[in-house]
C-alpha cells in the first residue's frame, strides 16, 4: 500500500534544496558554498503567491526560518516554486490549501528528470529574442552583458595599456642575426623525447593499467570513494568504482538512448539499447553512486567561492601528471573548452566564440609535443575568481605571465620549448621563462593595439621592401635579458614571433609562395609545425561523442570530472602509442576496450567476466603490417616496399594496412574491424552476464 502524501497548508513545516530557494542573495550570505544536493530543513509556510521566477509567474510557497532575519530581527520572508517543496509535517486541517494532489508532477524522478534534460543556452528561454542572436556567440555575448568573454581580436590583460604606467626601457635594440642561439649556447641542452617516469616501457600494460597511471587513483581511493562512501548506505569498493565508471562509458560509445532504457526489462515501443546492465549492478545502485559521489575531502570556506569542489580534484590531477610522466623537450600551450551552456550554474562560465564549444569553462592547458599528451591545465575564473583567495605562485609578474609560469612548472629548468598563439603573447612572460630555464616563442598579433614592448610599425617598415619568405630577427633586452622578435615577409603581412631563443636555420618543407620558393626559418617552423598540438587532443576529446555530452548532468562538479576522465582517456591512448607502439586507435574503439577491462575489472568485483569472455576481448587487435613486410596468405613475409598498401579483404577500400589479429591475412579497414569486432564481441554480454 502507498504512503499517503502529506499535504501542504499554513504552518506546515517544509525543506527544499538551498538552490531552489530563493530570493539567492539571502541564501548566499548564510550559505555561501551550498552544494547541489544540500537541503533547508524546518521552514514554515505562510501562504501560497505568484512570484516571477526564472522569467515566468509562478506558484510559490511562502515561507519563513529561524535562521534568515533582517538586523531588526524581523524574518526575512522566502519563496520557493511549489513543485520543489517537501512537507516534513502537516499543520492543522483547517488550513490546508485547496490543491488538487492527484494532478501534482512526480517528484521522486526529479532529479533523473534533471540529469537527463538536454542542455541550452539560457538566453534561448528569453521571449523574442531573434534566432541570430542565439546562433552567433559573439552576439549572444553583447546580448547577454557577460564579462567572461575571450574574444580573439581583445587584448591580453597583461598586454593592455595603462598610460600611468612606466615601461621598461630596452637596451641594445638591433636587427640581425648574429649566429648565437641562447637555447644552445646554455649547458644542459634538452633534446629528449617523452618518458613514464616509474614505469618500464618494454612491459605491454593494458588499457586500464596505464589509464590508473595517468589518473590520479590515489585521490580516487582516498577522496572520491571514501568521501562519497559517507553518503551511500552500502560502501563502495575500489573495484566497484571502477565498475561504476566502466559502465559510464561504454554508455559513452552509443548515441540516441536514455540511461534508464540500458536497466529497462521491456523496450516495447522504445528503442532498445544496445546494452543492459541488470546483472552487473542494479539501475538504483548505480543512481545512488551517481548522485551521491564527492570530489573533495574539504568543508566549504566561510567566504565564496565557487571553485571549492574541484581544487582538489584539478591541483591532484597536476600533481600526479608531474609524478607520473616527463614530457619531451617541444610543448604546445593553448586553450581547452568544457561544454557547459547555463551561466548561472556554472563558475567561470565563458564565451569563447571561435572554439567548437563556444560556451562553458575554458582550461589554458599544456601539452607535449612528441607524444601529444596534454600534462598540465588551469581553470579560467574569471570575475567569479574569489577576490581574498591567497595570490597565486608566480602573479607578481602579471595574470598571463603568472599563468603560464605556472603551467610550464614541470619544464623549469630543462632548457625546454614552449610554442603558443598570440593570446599567451606576453613579452614579460617570455622574459621569467627564459630566468627559469623555459625557452618560449609566442605569435605576435595586432590586438587591438601590439604588445608591450613590440613596436609593430617598426617591423613593418623594416620589411616594406622585402620579398616573401625573407626573414630578419631583431634583438633586445628587457632587464638586462637578451630576448629576440623573429620575421618572416609573408604575401600581404610580416608573420611575427617574440622568443627567448632561436637561429635562422632554414628546416621543414619548400613552401611556394607564387614565384618565391623557401623553406621556414626554425621559429616560423615550429610554430607552424607545433600550434595544433592541443587543438588535436581537443579534437580527440571532442569528437565524434564526446563524454561531456552524453554523460548528462545537472552538477556541474561532475562536469569536471568529466572533462578531467575525457583527458587522461585521451591521453592513455596516445600514450599507449608512443610508449608501447601500439596504433593509435579511434577514440570510440578505445573507449570501448577501456569500458570492458574497467568492468571485468581484477580488484576483486564479483560481477567480473570469465576468463574465456577476456580472452574474446584480447585476441581482437586492430594491428598494422610492419614496415617491409607483406602477407603471403596467413604467413607475414619480407618485402622490398616500406609501408605496403593493401585492398580491404571485405569492402574492397583501397590504401589499407591493417588487420585483425584473430585473422592473419585478411585486411580490414576501420569500418569493416568495428562491425568485425562488435559481432564477435557481442556474444560476451547478453542481458548483462556473461554467456557463450
Amino acid at each position: 500500500m502507498s504512503r499517503e502524501k502529506k499535504r501542504l497548508g499554513r504552518d506546515a513545516l517544509v525543506s527544499c534544496y538551498l538552490r531552489y530557494i530563493h530570493p539567492t542573495v539571502a541564501i548566499q550570505t548564510k550559505y555561501p558554498n551550498p552544494t547541489i544536493t544540500q537541503r533547508l530543513n524546518g521552514m514554515k509556510v505562510l501562504r501560497l503567491e505568484v512570484k516571477k521566477v526564472n522569467r515566468k509567474d509562478q506558484l510559490c510557497v511562502i515561507v519563513s526560518h529561524p535562521d534568515f532575519s533582517d538586523s531588526n530581527q524581523e524574518p526575512i520572508l522566502l519563496h520557493i516554486v511549489k513543485r520543489w517543496v517537501t512537507v516534513e509535517s502537516e499543520g492543522p486541517n483547517d488550513l490546508l490549501f485547496n490543491i488538487n494532489y492527484e494532478q501534482e508532477p512526480n517528484l521522486s524522478t526529479a532529479a533523473e528528470e534533471n540529469e537527463n534534460q538536454i542542455e541550452l543556452p539560457n538566453i534561448a528561454q528569453v521571449e523574442n529574442v531573434p534566432n541570430e542572436v542565439i546562433n552567433d556567440p559573439a552576439v549572444l555575448a553583447a546580448f547577454q552583458d557577460i564579462g567572461n568573454v575571450d574574444d580573439d581580436d581583445e587584448p591580453v590583460a597583461d598586454n593592455i595599456h595603462n598610460p600611468n604606467e612606466n615601461l621598461v626601457e630596452l637596451d641594445q635594440t638591433e636587427w640581425g642575426y648574429n649566429g648565437i642561439c641562447d637555447r644552445r649556447a646554455s649547458s644542459g641542452v634538452n633534446r629528449g623525447g617523452a618518458s613514464l617516469v616509474h614505469h618500464d616501457a618494454s612491459l605491454q600494460l593494458t588499457h586500464l593499467q596505464l589509464f590508473e597511471i595517468l589518473f590520479p587513483t590515489d585521490f580516487v581511493k582516498n577522496v572520491i570513494i571514501t568521501e562519497t562512501n559517507k553518503k551511500l548506505k552500502d560502501h563502495m569498493s575500489y573495484s566497484e568504482w571502477l565498475l561504476f565508471l566502466g559502465i559510464n562509458l561504454e554508455m559513452c560509445t552509443q548515441v540516441g538512448f536514455e540511461r534508464r532504457s540500458y536497466w529497462a526489462t521491456d523496450s516495447i515501443g522504445k528503442r532498445a539499447a544496445p546494452y543492459s546492465y541488470r546483472e552487473i549492478m542494479t539501475r538504483d545502485r548505480f543512481e545512488e553512486i551517481l548522485r551521491n559521489i564527492q570530489f573533495t575531502s574539504f568543508e566549504p570556506p566561510q567566504e565564496r567561492d565557487r571553485f571549492w569542489e574541484v581544487r582538489e580534484m584539478i591541483e591532484a590531477w597536476n600533481t600526479n601528471m608531474e609524478r607520473q610522466f616527463k614530457p619531451s623537450y617541444l610543448n604546445c600551450i593553448d586553450e581547452s573548452m568544457s561544454k557547459w551552456v547555463n551561466k548561472w550554474t556554472c563558475p567561470g562560465f565563458m564565451i569563447v566564440p571561435r572554439k567548437p564549444w563556444p560556451f562553458g569553462n575554458e582550461y589554458h592547458t599544456i601539452a607535449c609535443a612528441s607524444s601529444f599528451v596534454l600534462f598540465r591545465m588551469e581553470l579560467q575564473e574569471g570575475k567569479d575568481e574569489p577576490p581574498n583567495r591567497r595570490q597565486k605562485q608566480f602573479s607578481e609578474h602579471g595574470k598571463m605571465a603568472g599563468k603560464i609560469l605556472r603551467l610550464t612548472k614541470p619544464l623549469h629548468n630543462t632548457n625546454s620549448i614552449v610554442i603558443g598563439d598570440s593570446g599567451f603573447c606576453v613579452v614579460k612572460a617570455v622574459k621569467e621563462a627564459k630566468v627559469l630555464g623555459v625557452h618560449t616563442q609566442f605569435m605576435i598579433k595586432k590586438r587591438r593595439y601590439w604588445p608591450k614592448y613590440i613596436d609593430g610599425d617598426e617591423i613593418s617598415n623594416h620589411f616594406s621592401d622585402k620579398n616573401i619568405g625573407d626573414y630578419d630577427r631583431k634583438r633586445f633586452q628587457l632587464e638586462g635579458t637578451d630576448l629576440y622578435t623573429h620575421c618572416m615577409k609573408e604575401d600581404g603581412y610580416v608573420l611575427s614571433v617574440v622568443s627567448s631563443f632561436g637561429t635562422d636555420t632554414r628546416m621543414g618543407n619548400w613552401q611556394t609562395r607564387g614565384e618565391h620558393r623557401f623553406q621556414y626559418p626554425e621559429i616560423i617552423h615550429n610554430h607552424y609545425q607545433y600550434r595544433g598540438v592541443v587543438d588535436t587532443h581537443n579534437s580527440r576529446r571532442m569528437y565524434p561523442i564526446a563524454i561531456e555530452e552524453q554523460w548528462k548532468t545537472i552538477r556541474w562538479p561532475l562536469r569536471v570530472f568529466q572533462f578531467l576522465l575525457a583527458v587522461t582517456e585521451v591521453n592513455t591512448n596516445y600514450a599507449r602509442n608512443y610508449f608501447y607502439t601500439r596504433p593509435l586507435e579511434d577514440q570510440i574503439t578505445f573507449r570501448y576496450y577501456l569500458a570492458q577491462e574497467m568492468k571485468n575489472n581484477d580488484n576483486g568485483s564479483p560481477k567480473r567476466a570469465s576468463s574465456r569472455a577476456q580472452s574474446v576481448l584480447n585476441r581482437h587487435e586492430h594491428l598494422s603490417i610492419p614496415p617491409n613486410h607483406t602477407f603471403a596468405g596467413t604467413q607475414l613475409v619480407p618485402c622490398k616496399t616500406d609501408y605496403i598498401q593493401r585492398m580491404c579483404s571485405i569492402c574492397k577500400k583501397k590504401n589499407q594496412r591493417k588487420y585483425c589479429s584473430c585473422s592473419l591475412g585478411i585486411i580490414r579497414c576501420n569500418e569493416c574491424f568495428k562491425k568485425h569486432f562488435m559481432e564477435e564481441t557481442s556474444c560476451i554480454y547478453i542481458g548483462g552476464s556473461p554467456t557463450f
